[in-house]
């Protein structure tokens, strides 16, 4: 695949069939992406080509420590967002105490419109950092 700045990357490291259904999301939207199954590949993506958005799915709280502030300092740096996939009927919300890395969520079932804004928004906020950085 060849990414573009403002392609999606997506951490799924247990098969399911949320990433299914969101590929076919993003492709009625047209936007590029890529399916991560491990937290070190998604860091190797992030480094080769920074995306606009990065959605997790999965039990955060099992990824390790490291990945999570990795993440974190690199998308204050590059200026992509991080959303965590959850599903409405068993949501997966950090503890209080524990500083989140996440900018939002998105909460299952997915529609086209809410992806729409979502990507909308991430590449306008991509874009204003990358005019800051400059």
């Amino acid at each position: 695949m060849n990414n573009s700045p403002d392609y999606v990357l997506v951490l799924e490291q247990q098969p399911s069939h949320d990433s299914y259904k969101l590929a076919k999301l993003l492709n009625l939207w047209r936007s590029p992406f890529v399916i991560a199954k491990s937290t070190a590949q998604v860091l190797n993506s992030i480094r080769d080509l920074s995306p606009c958005l990065v959605i997790l799915i999965g039990n955060h709280n099992k990824w390790p420590r490291h990945f999570s502030h990795q993440l974190r300092v690199e998308a204050n740096l590059l200026g992509y967002t991080i959303l965590a996939l959850t599903d409405a009927t068993a949501p997966n919300w950090p503890e209080h105490e524990d500083p989140s890395i996440f900018d939002g969520f998105l909460v299952k079932p997915l529609s086209f419109d809410v992806l729409d804004s979502i990507l909308q928004a991430a590449q306008a906020r991509r874009s204003v950092k990358g005019t800051v950085a400059e």
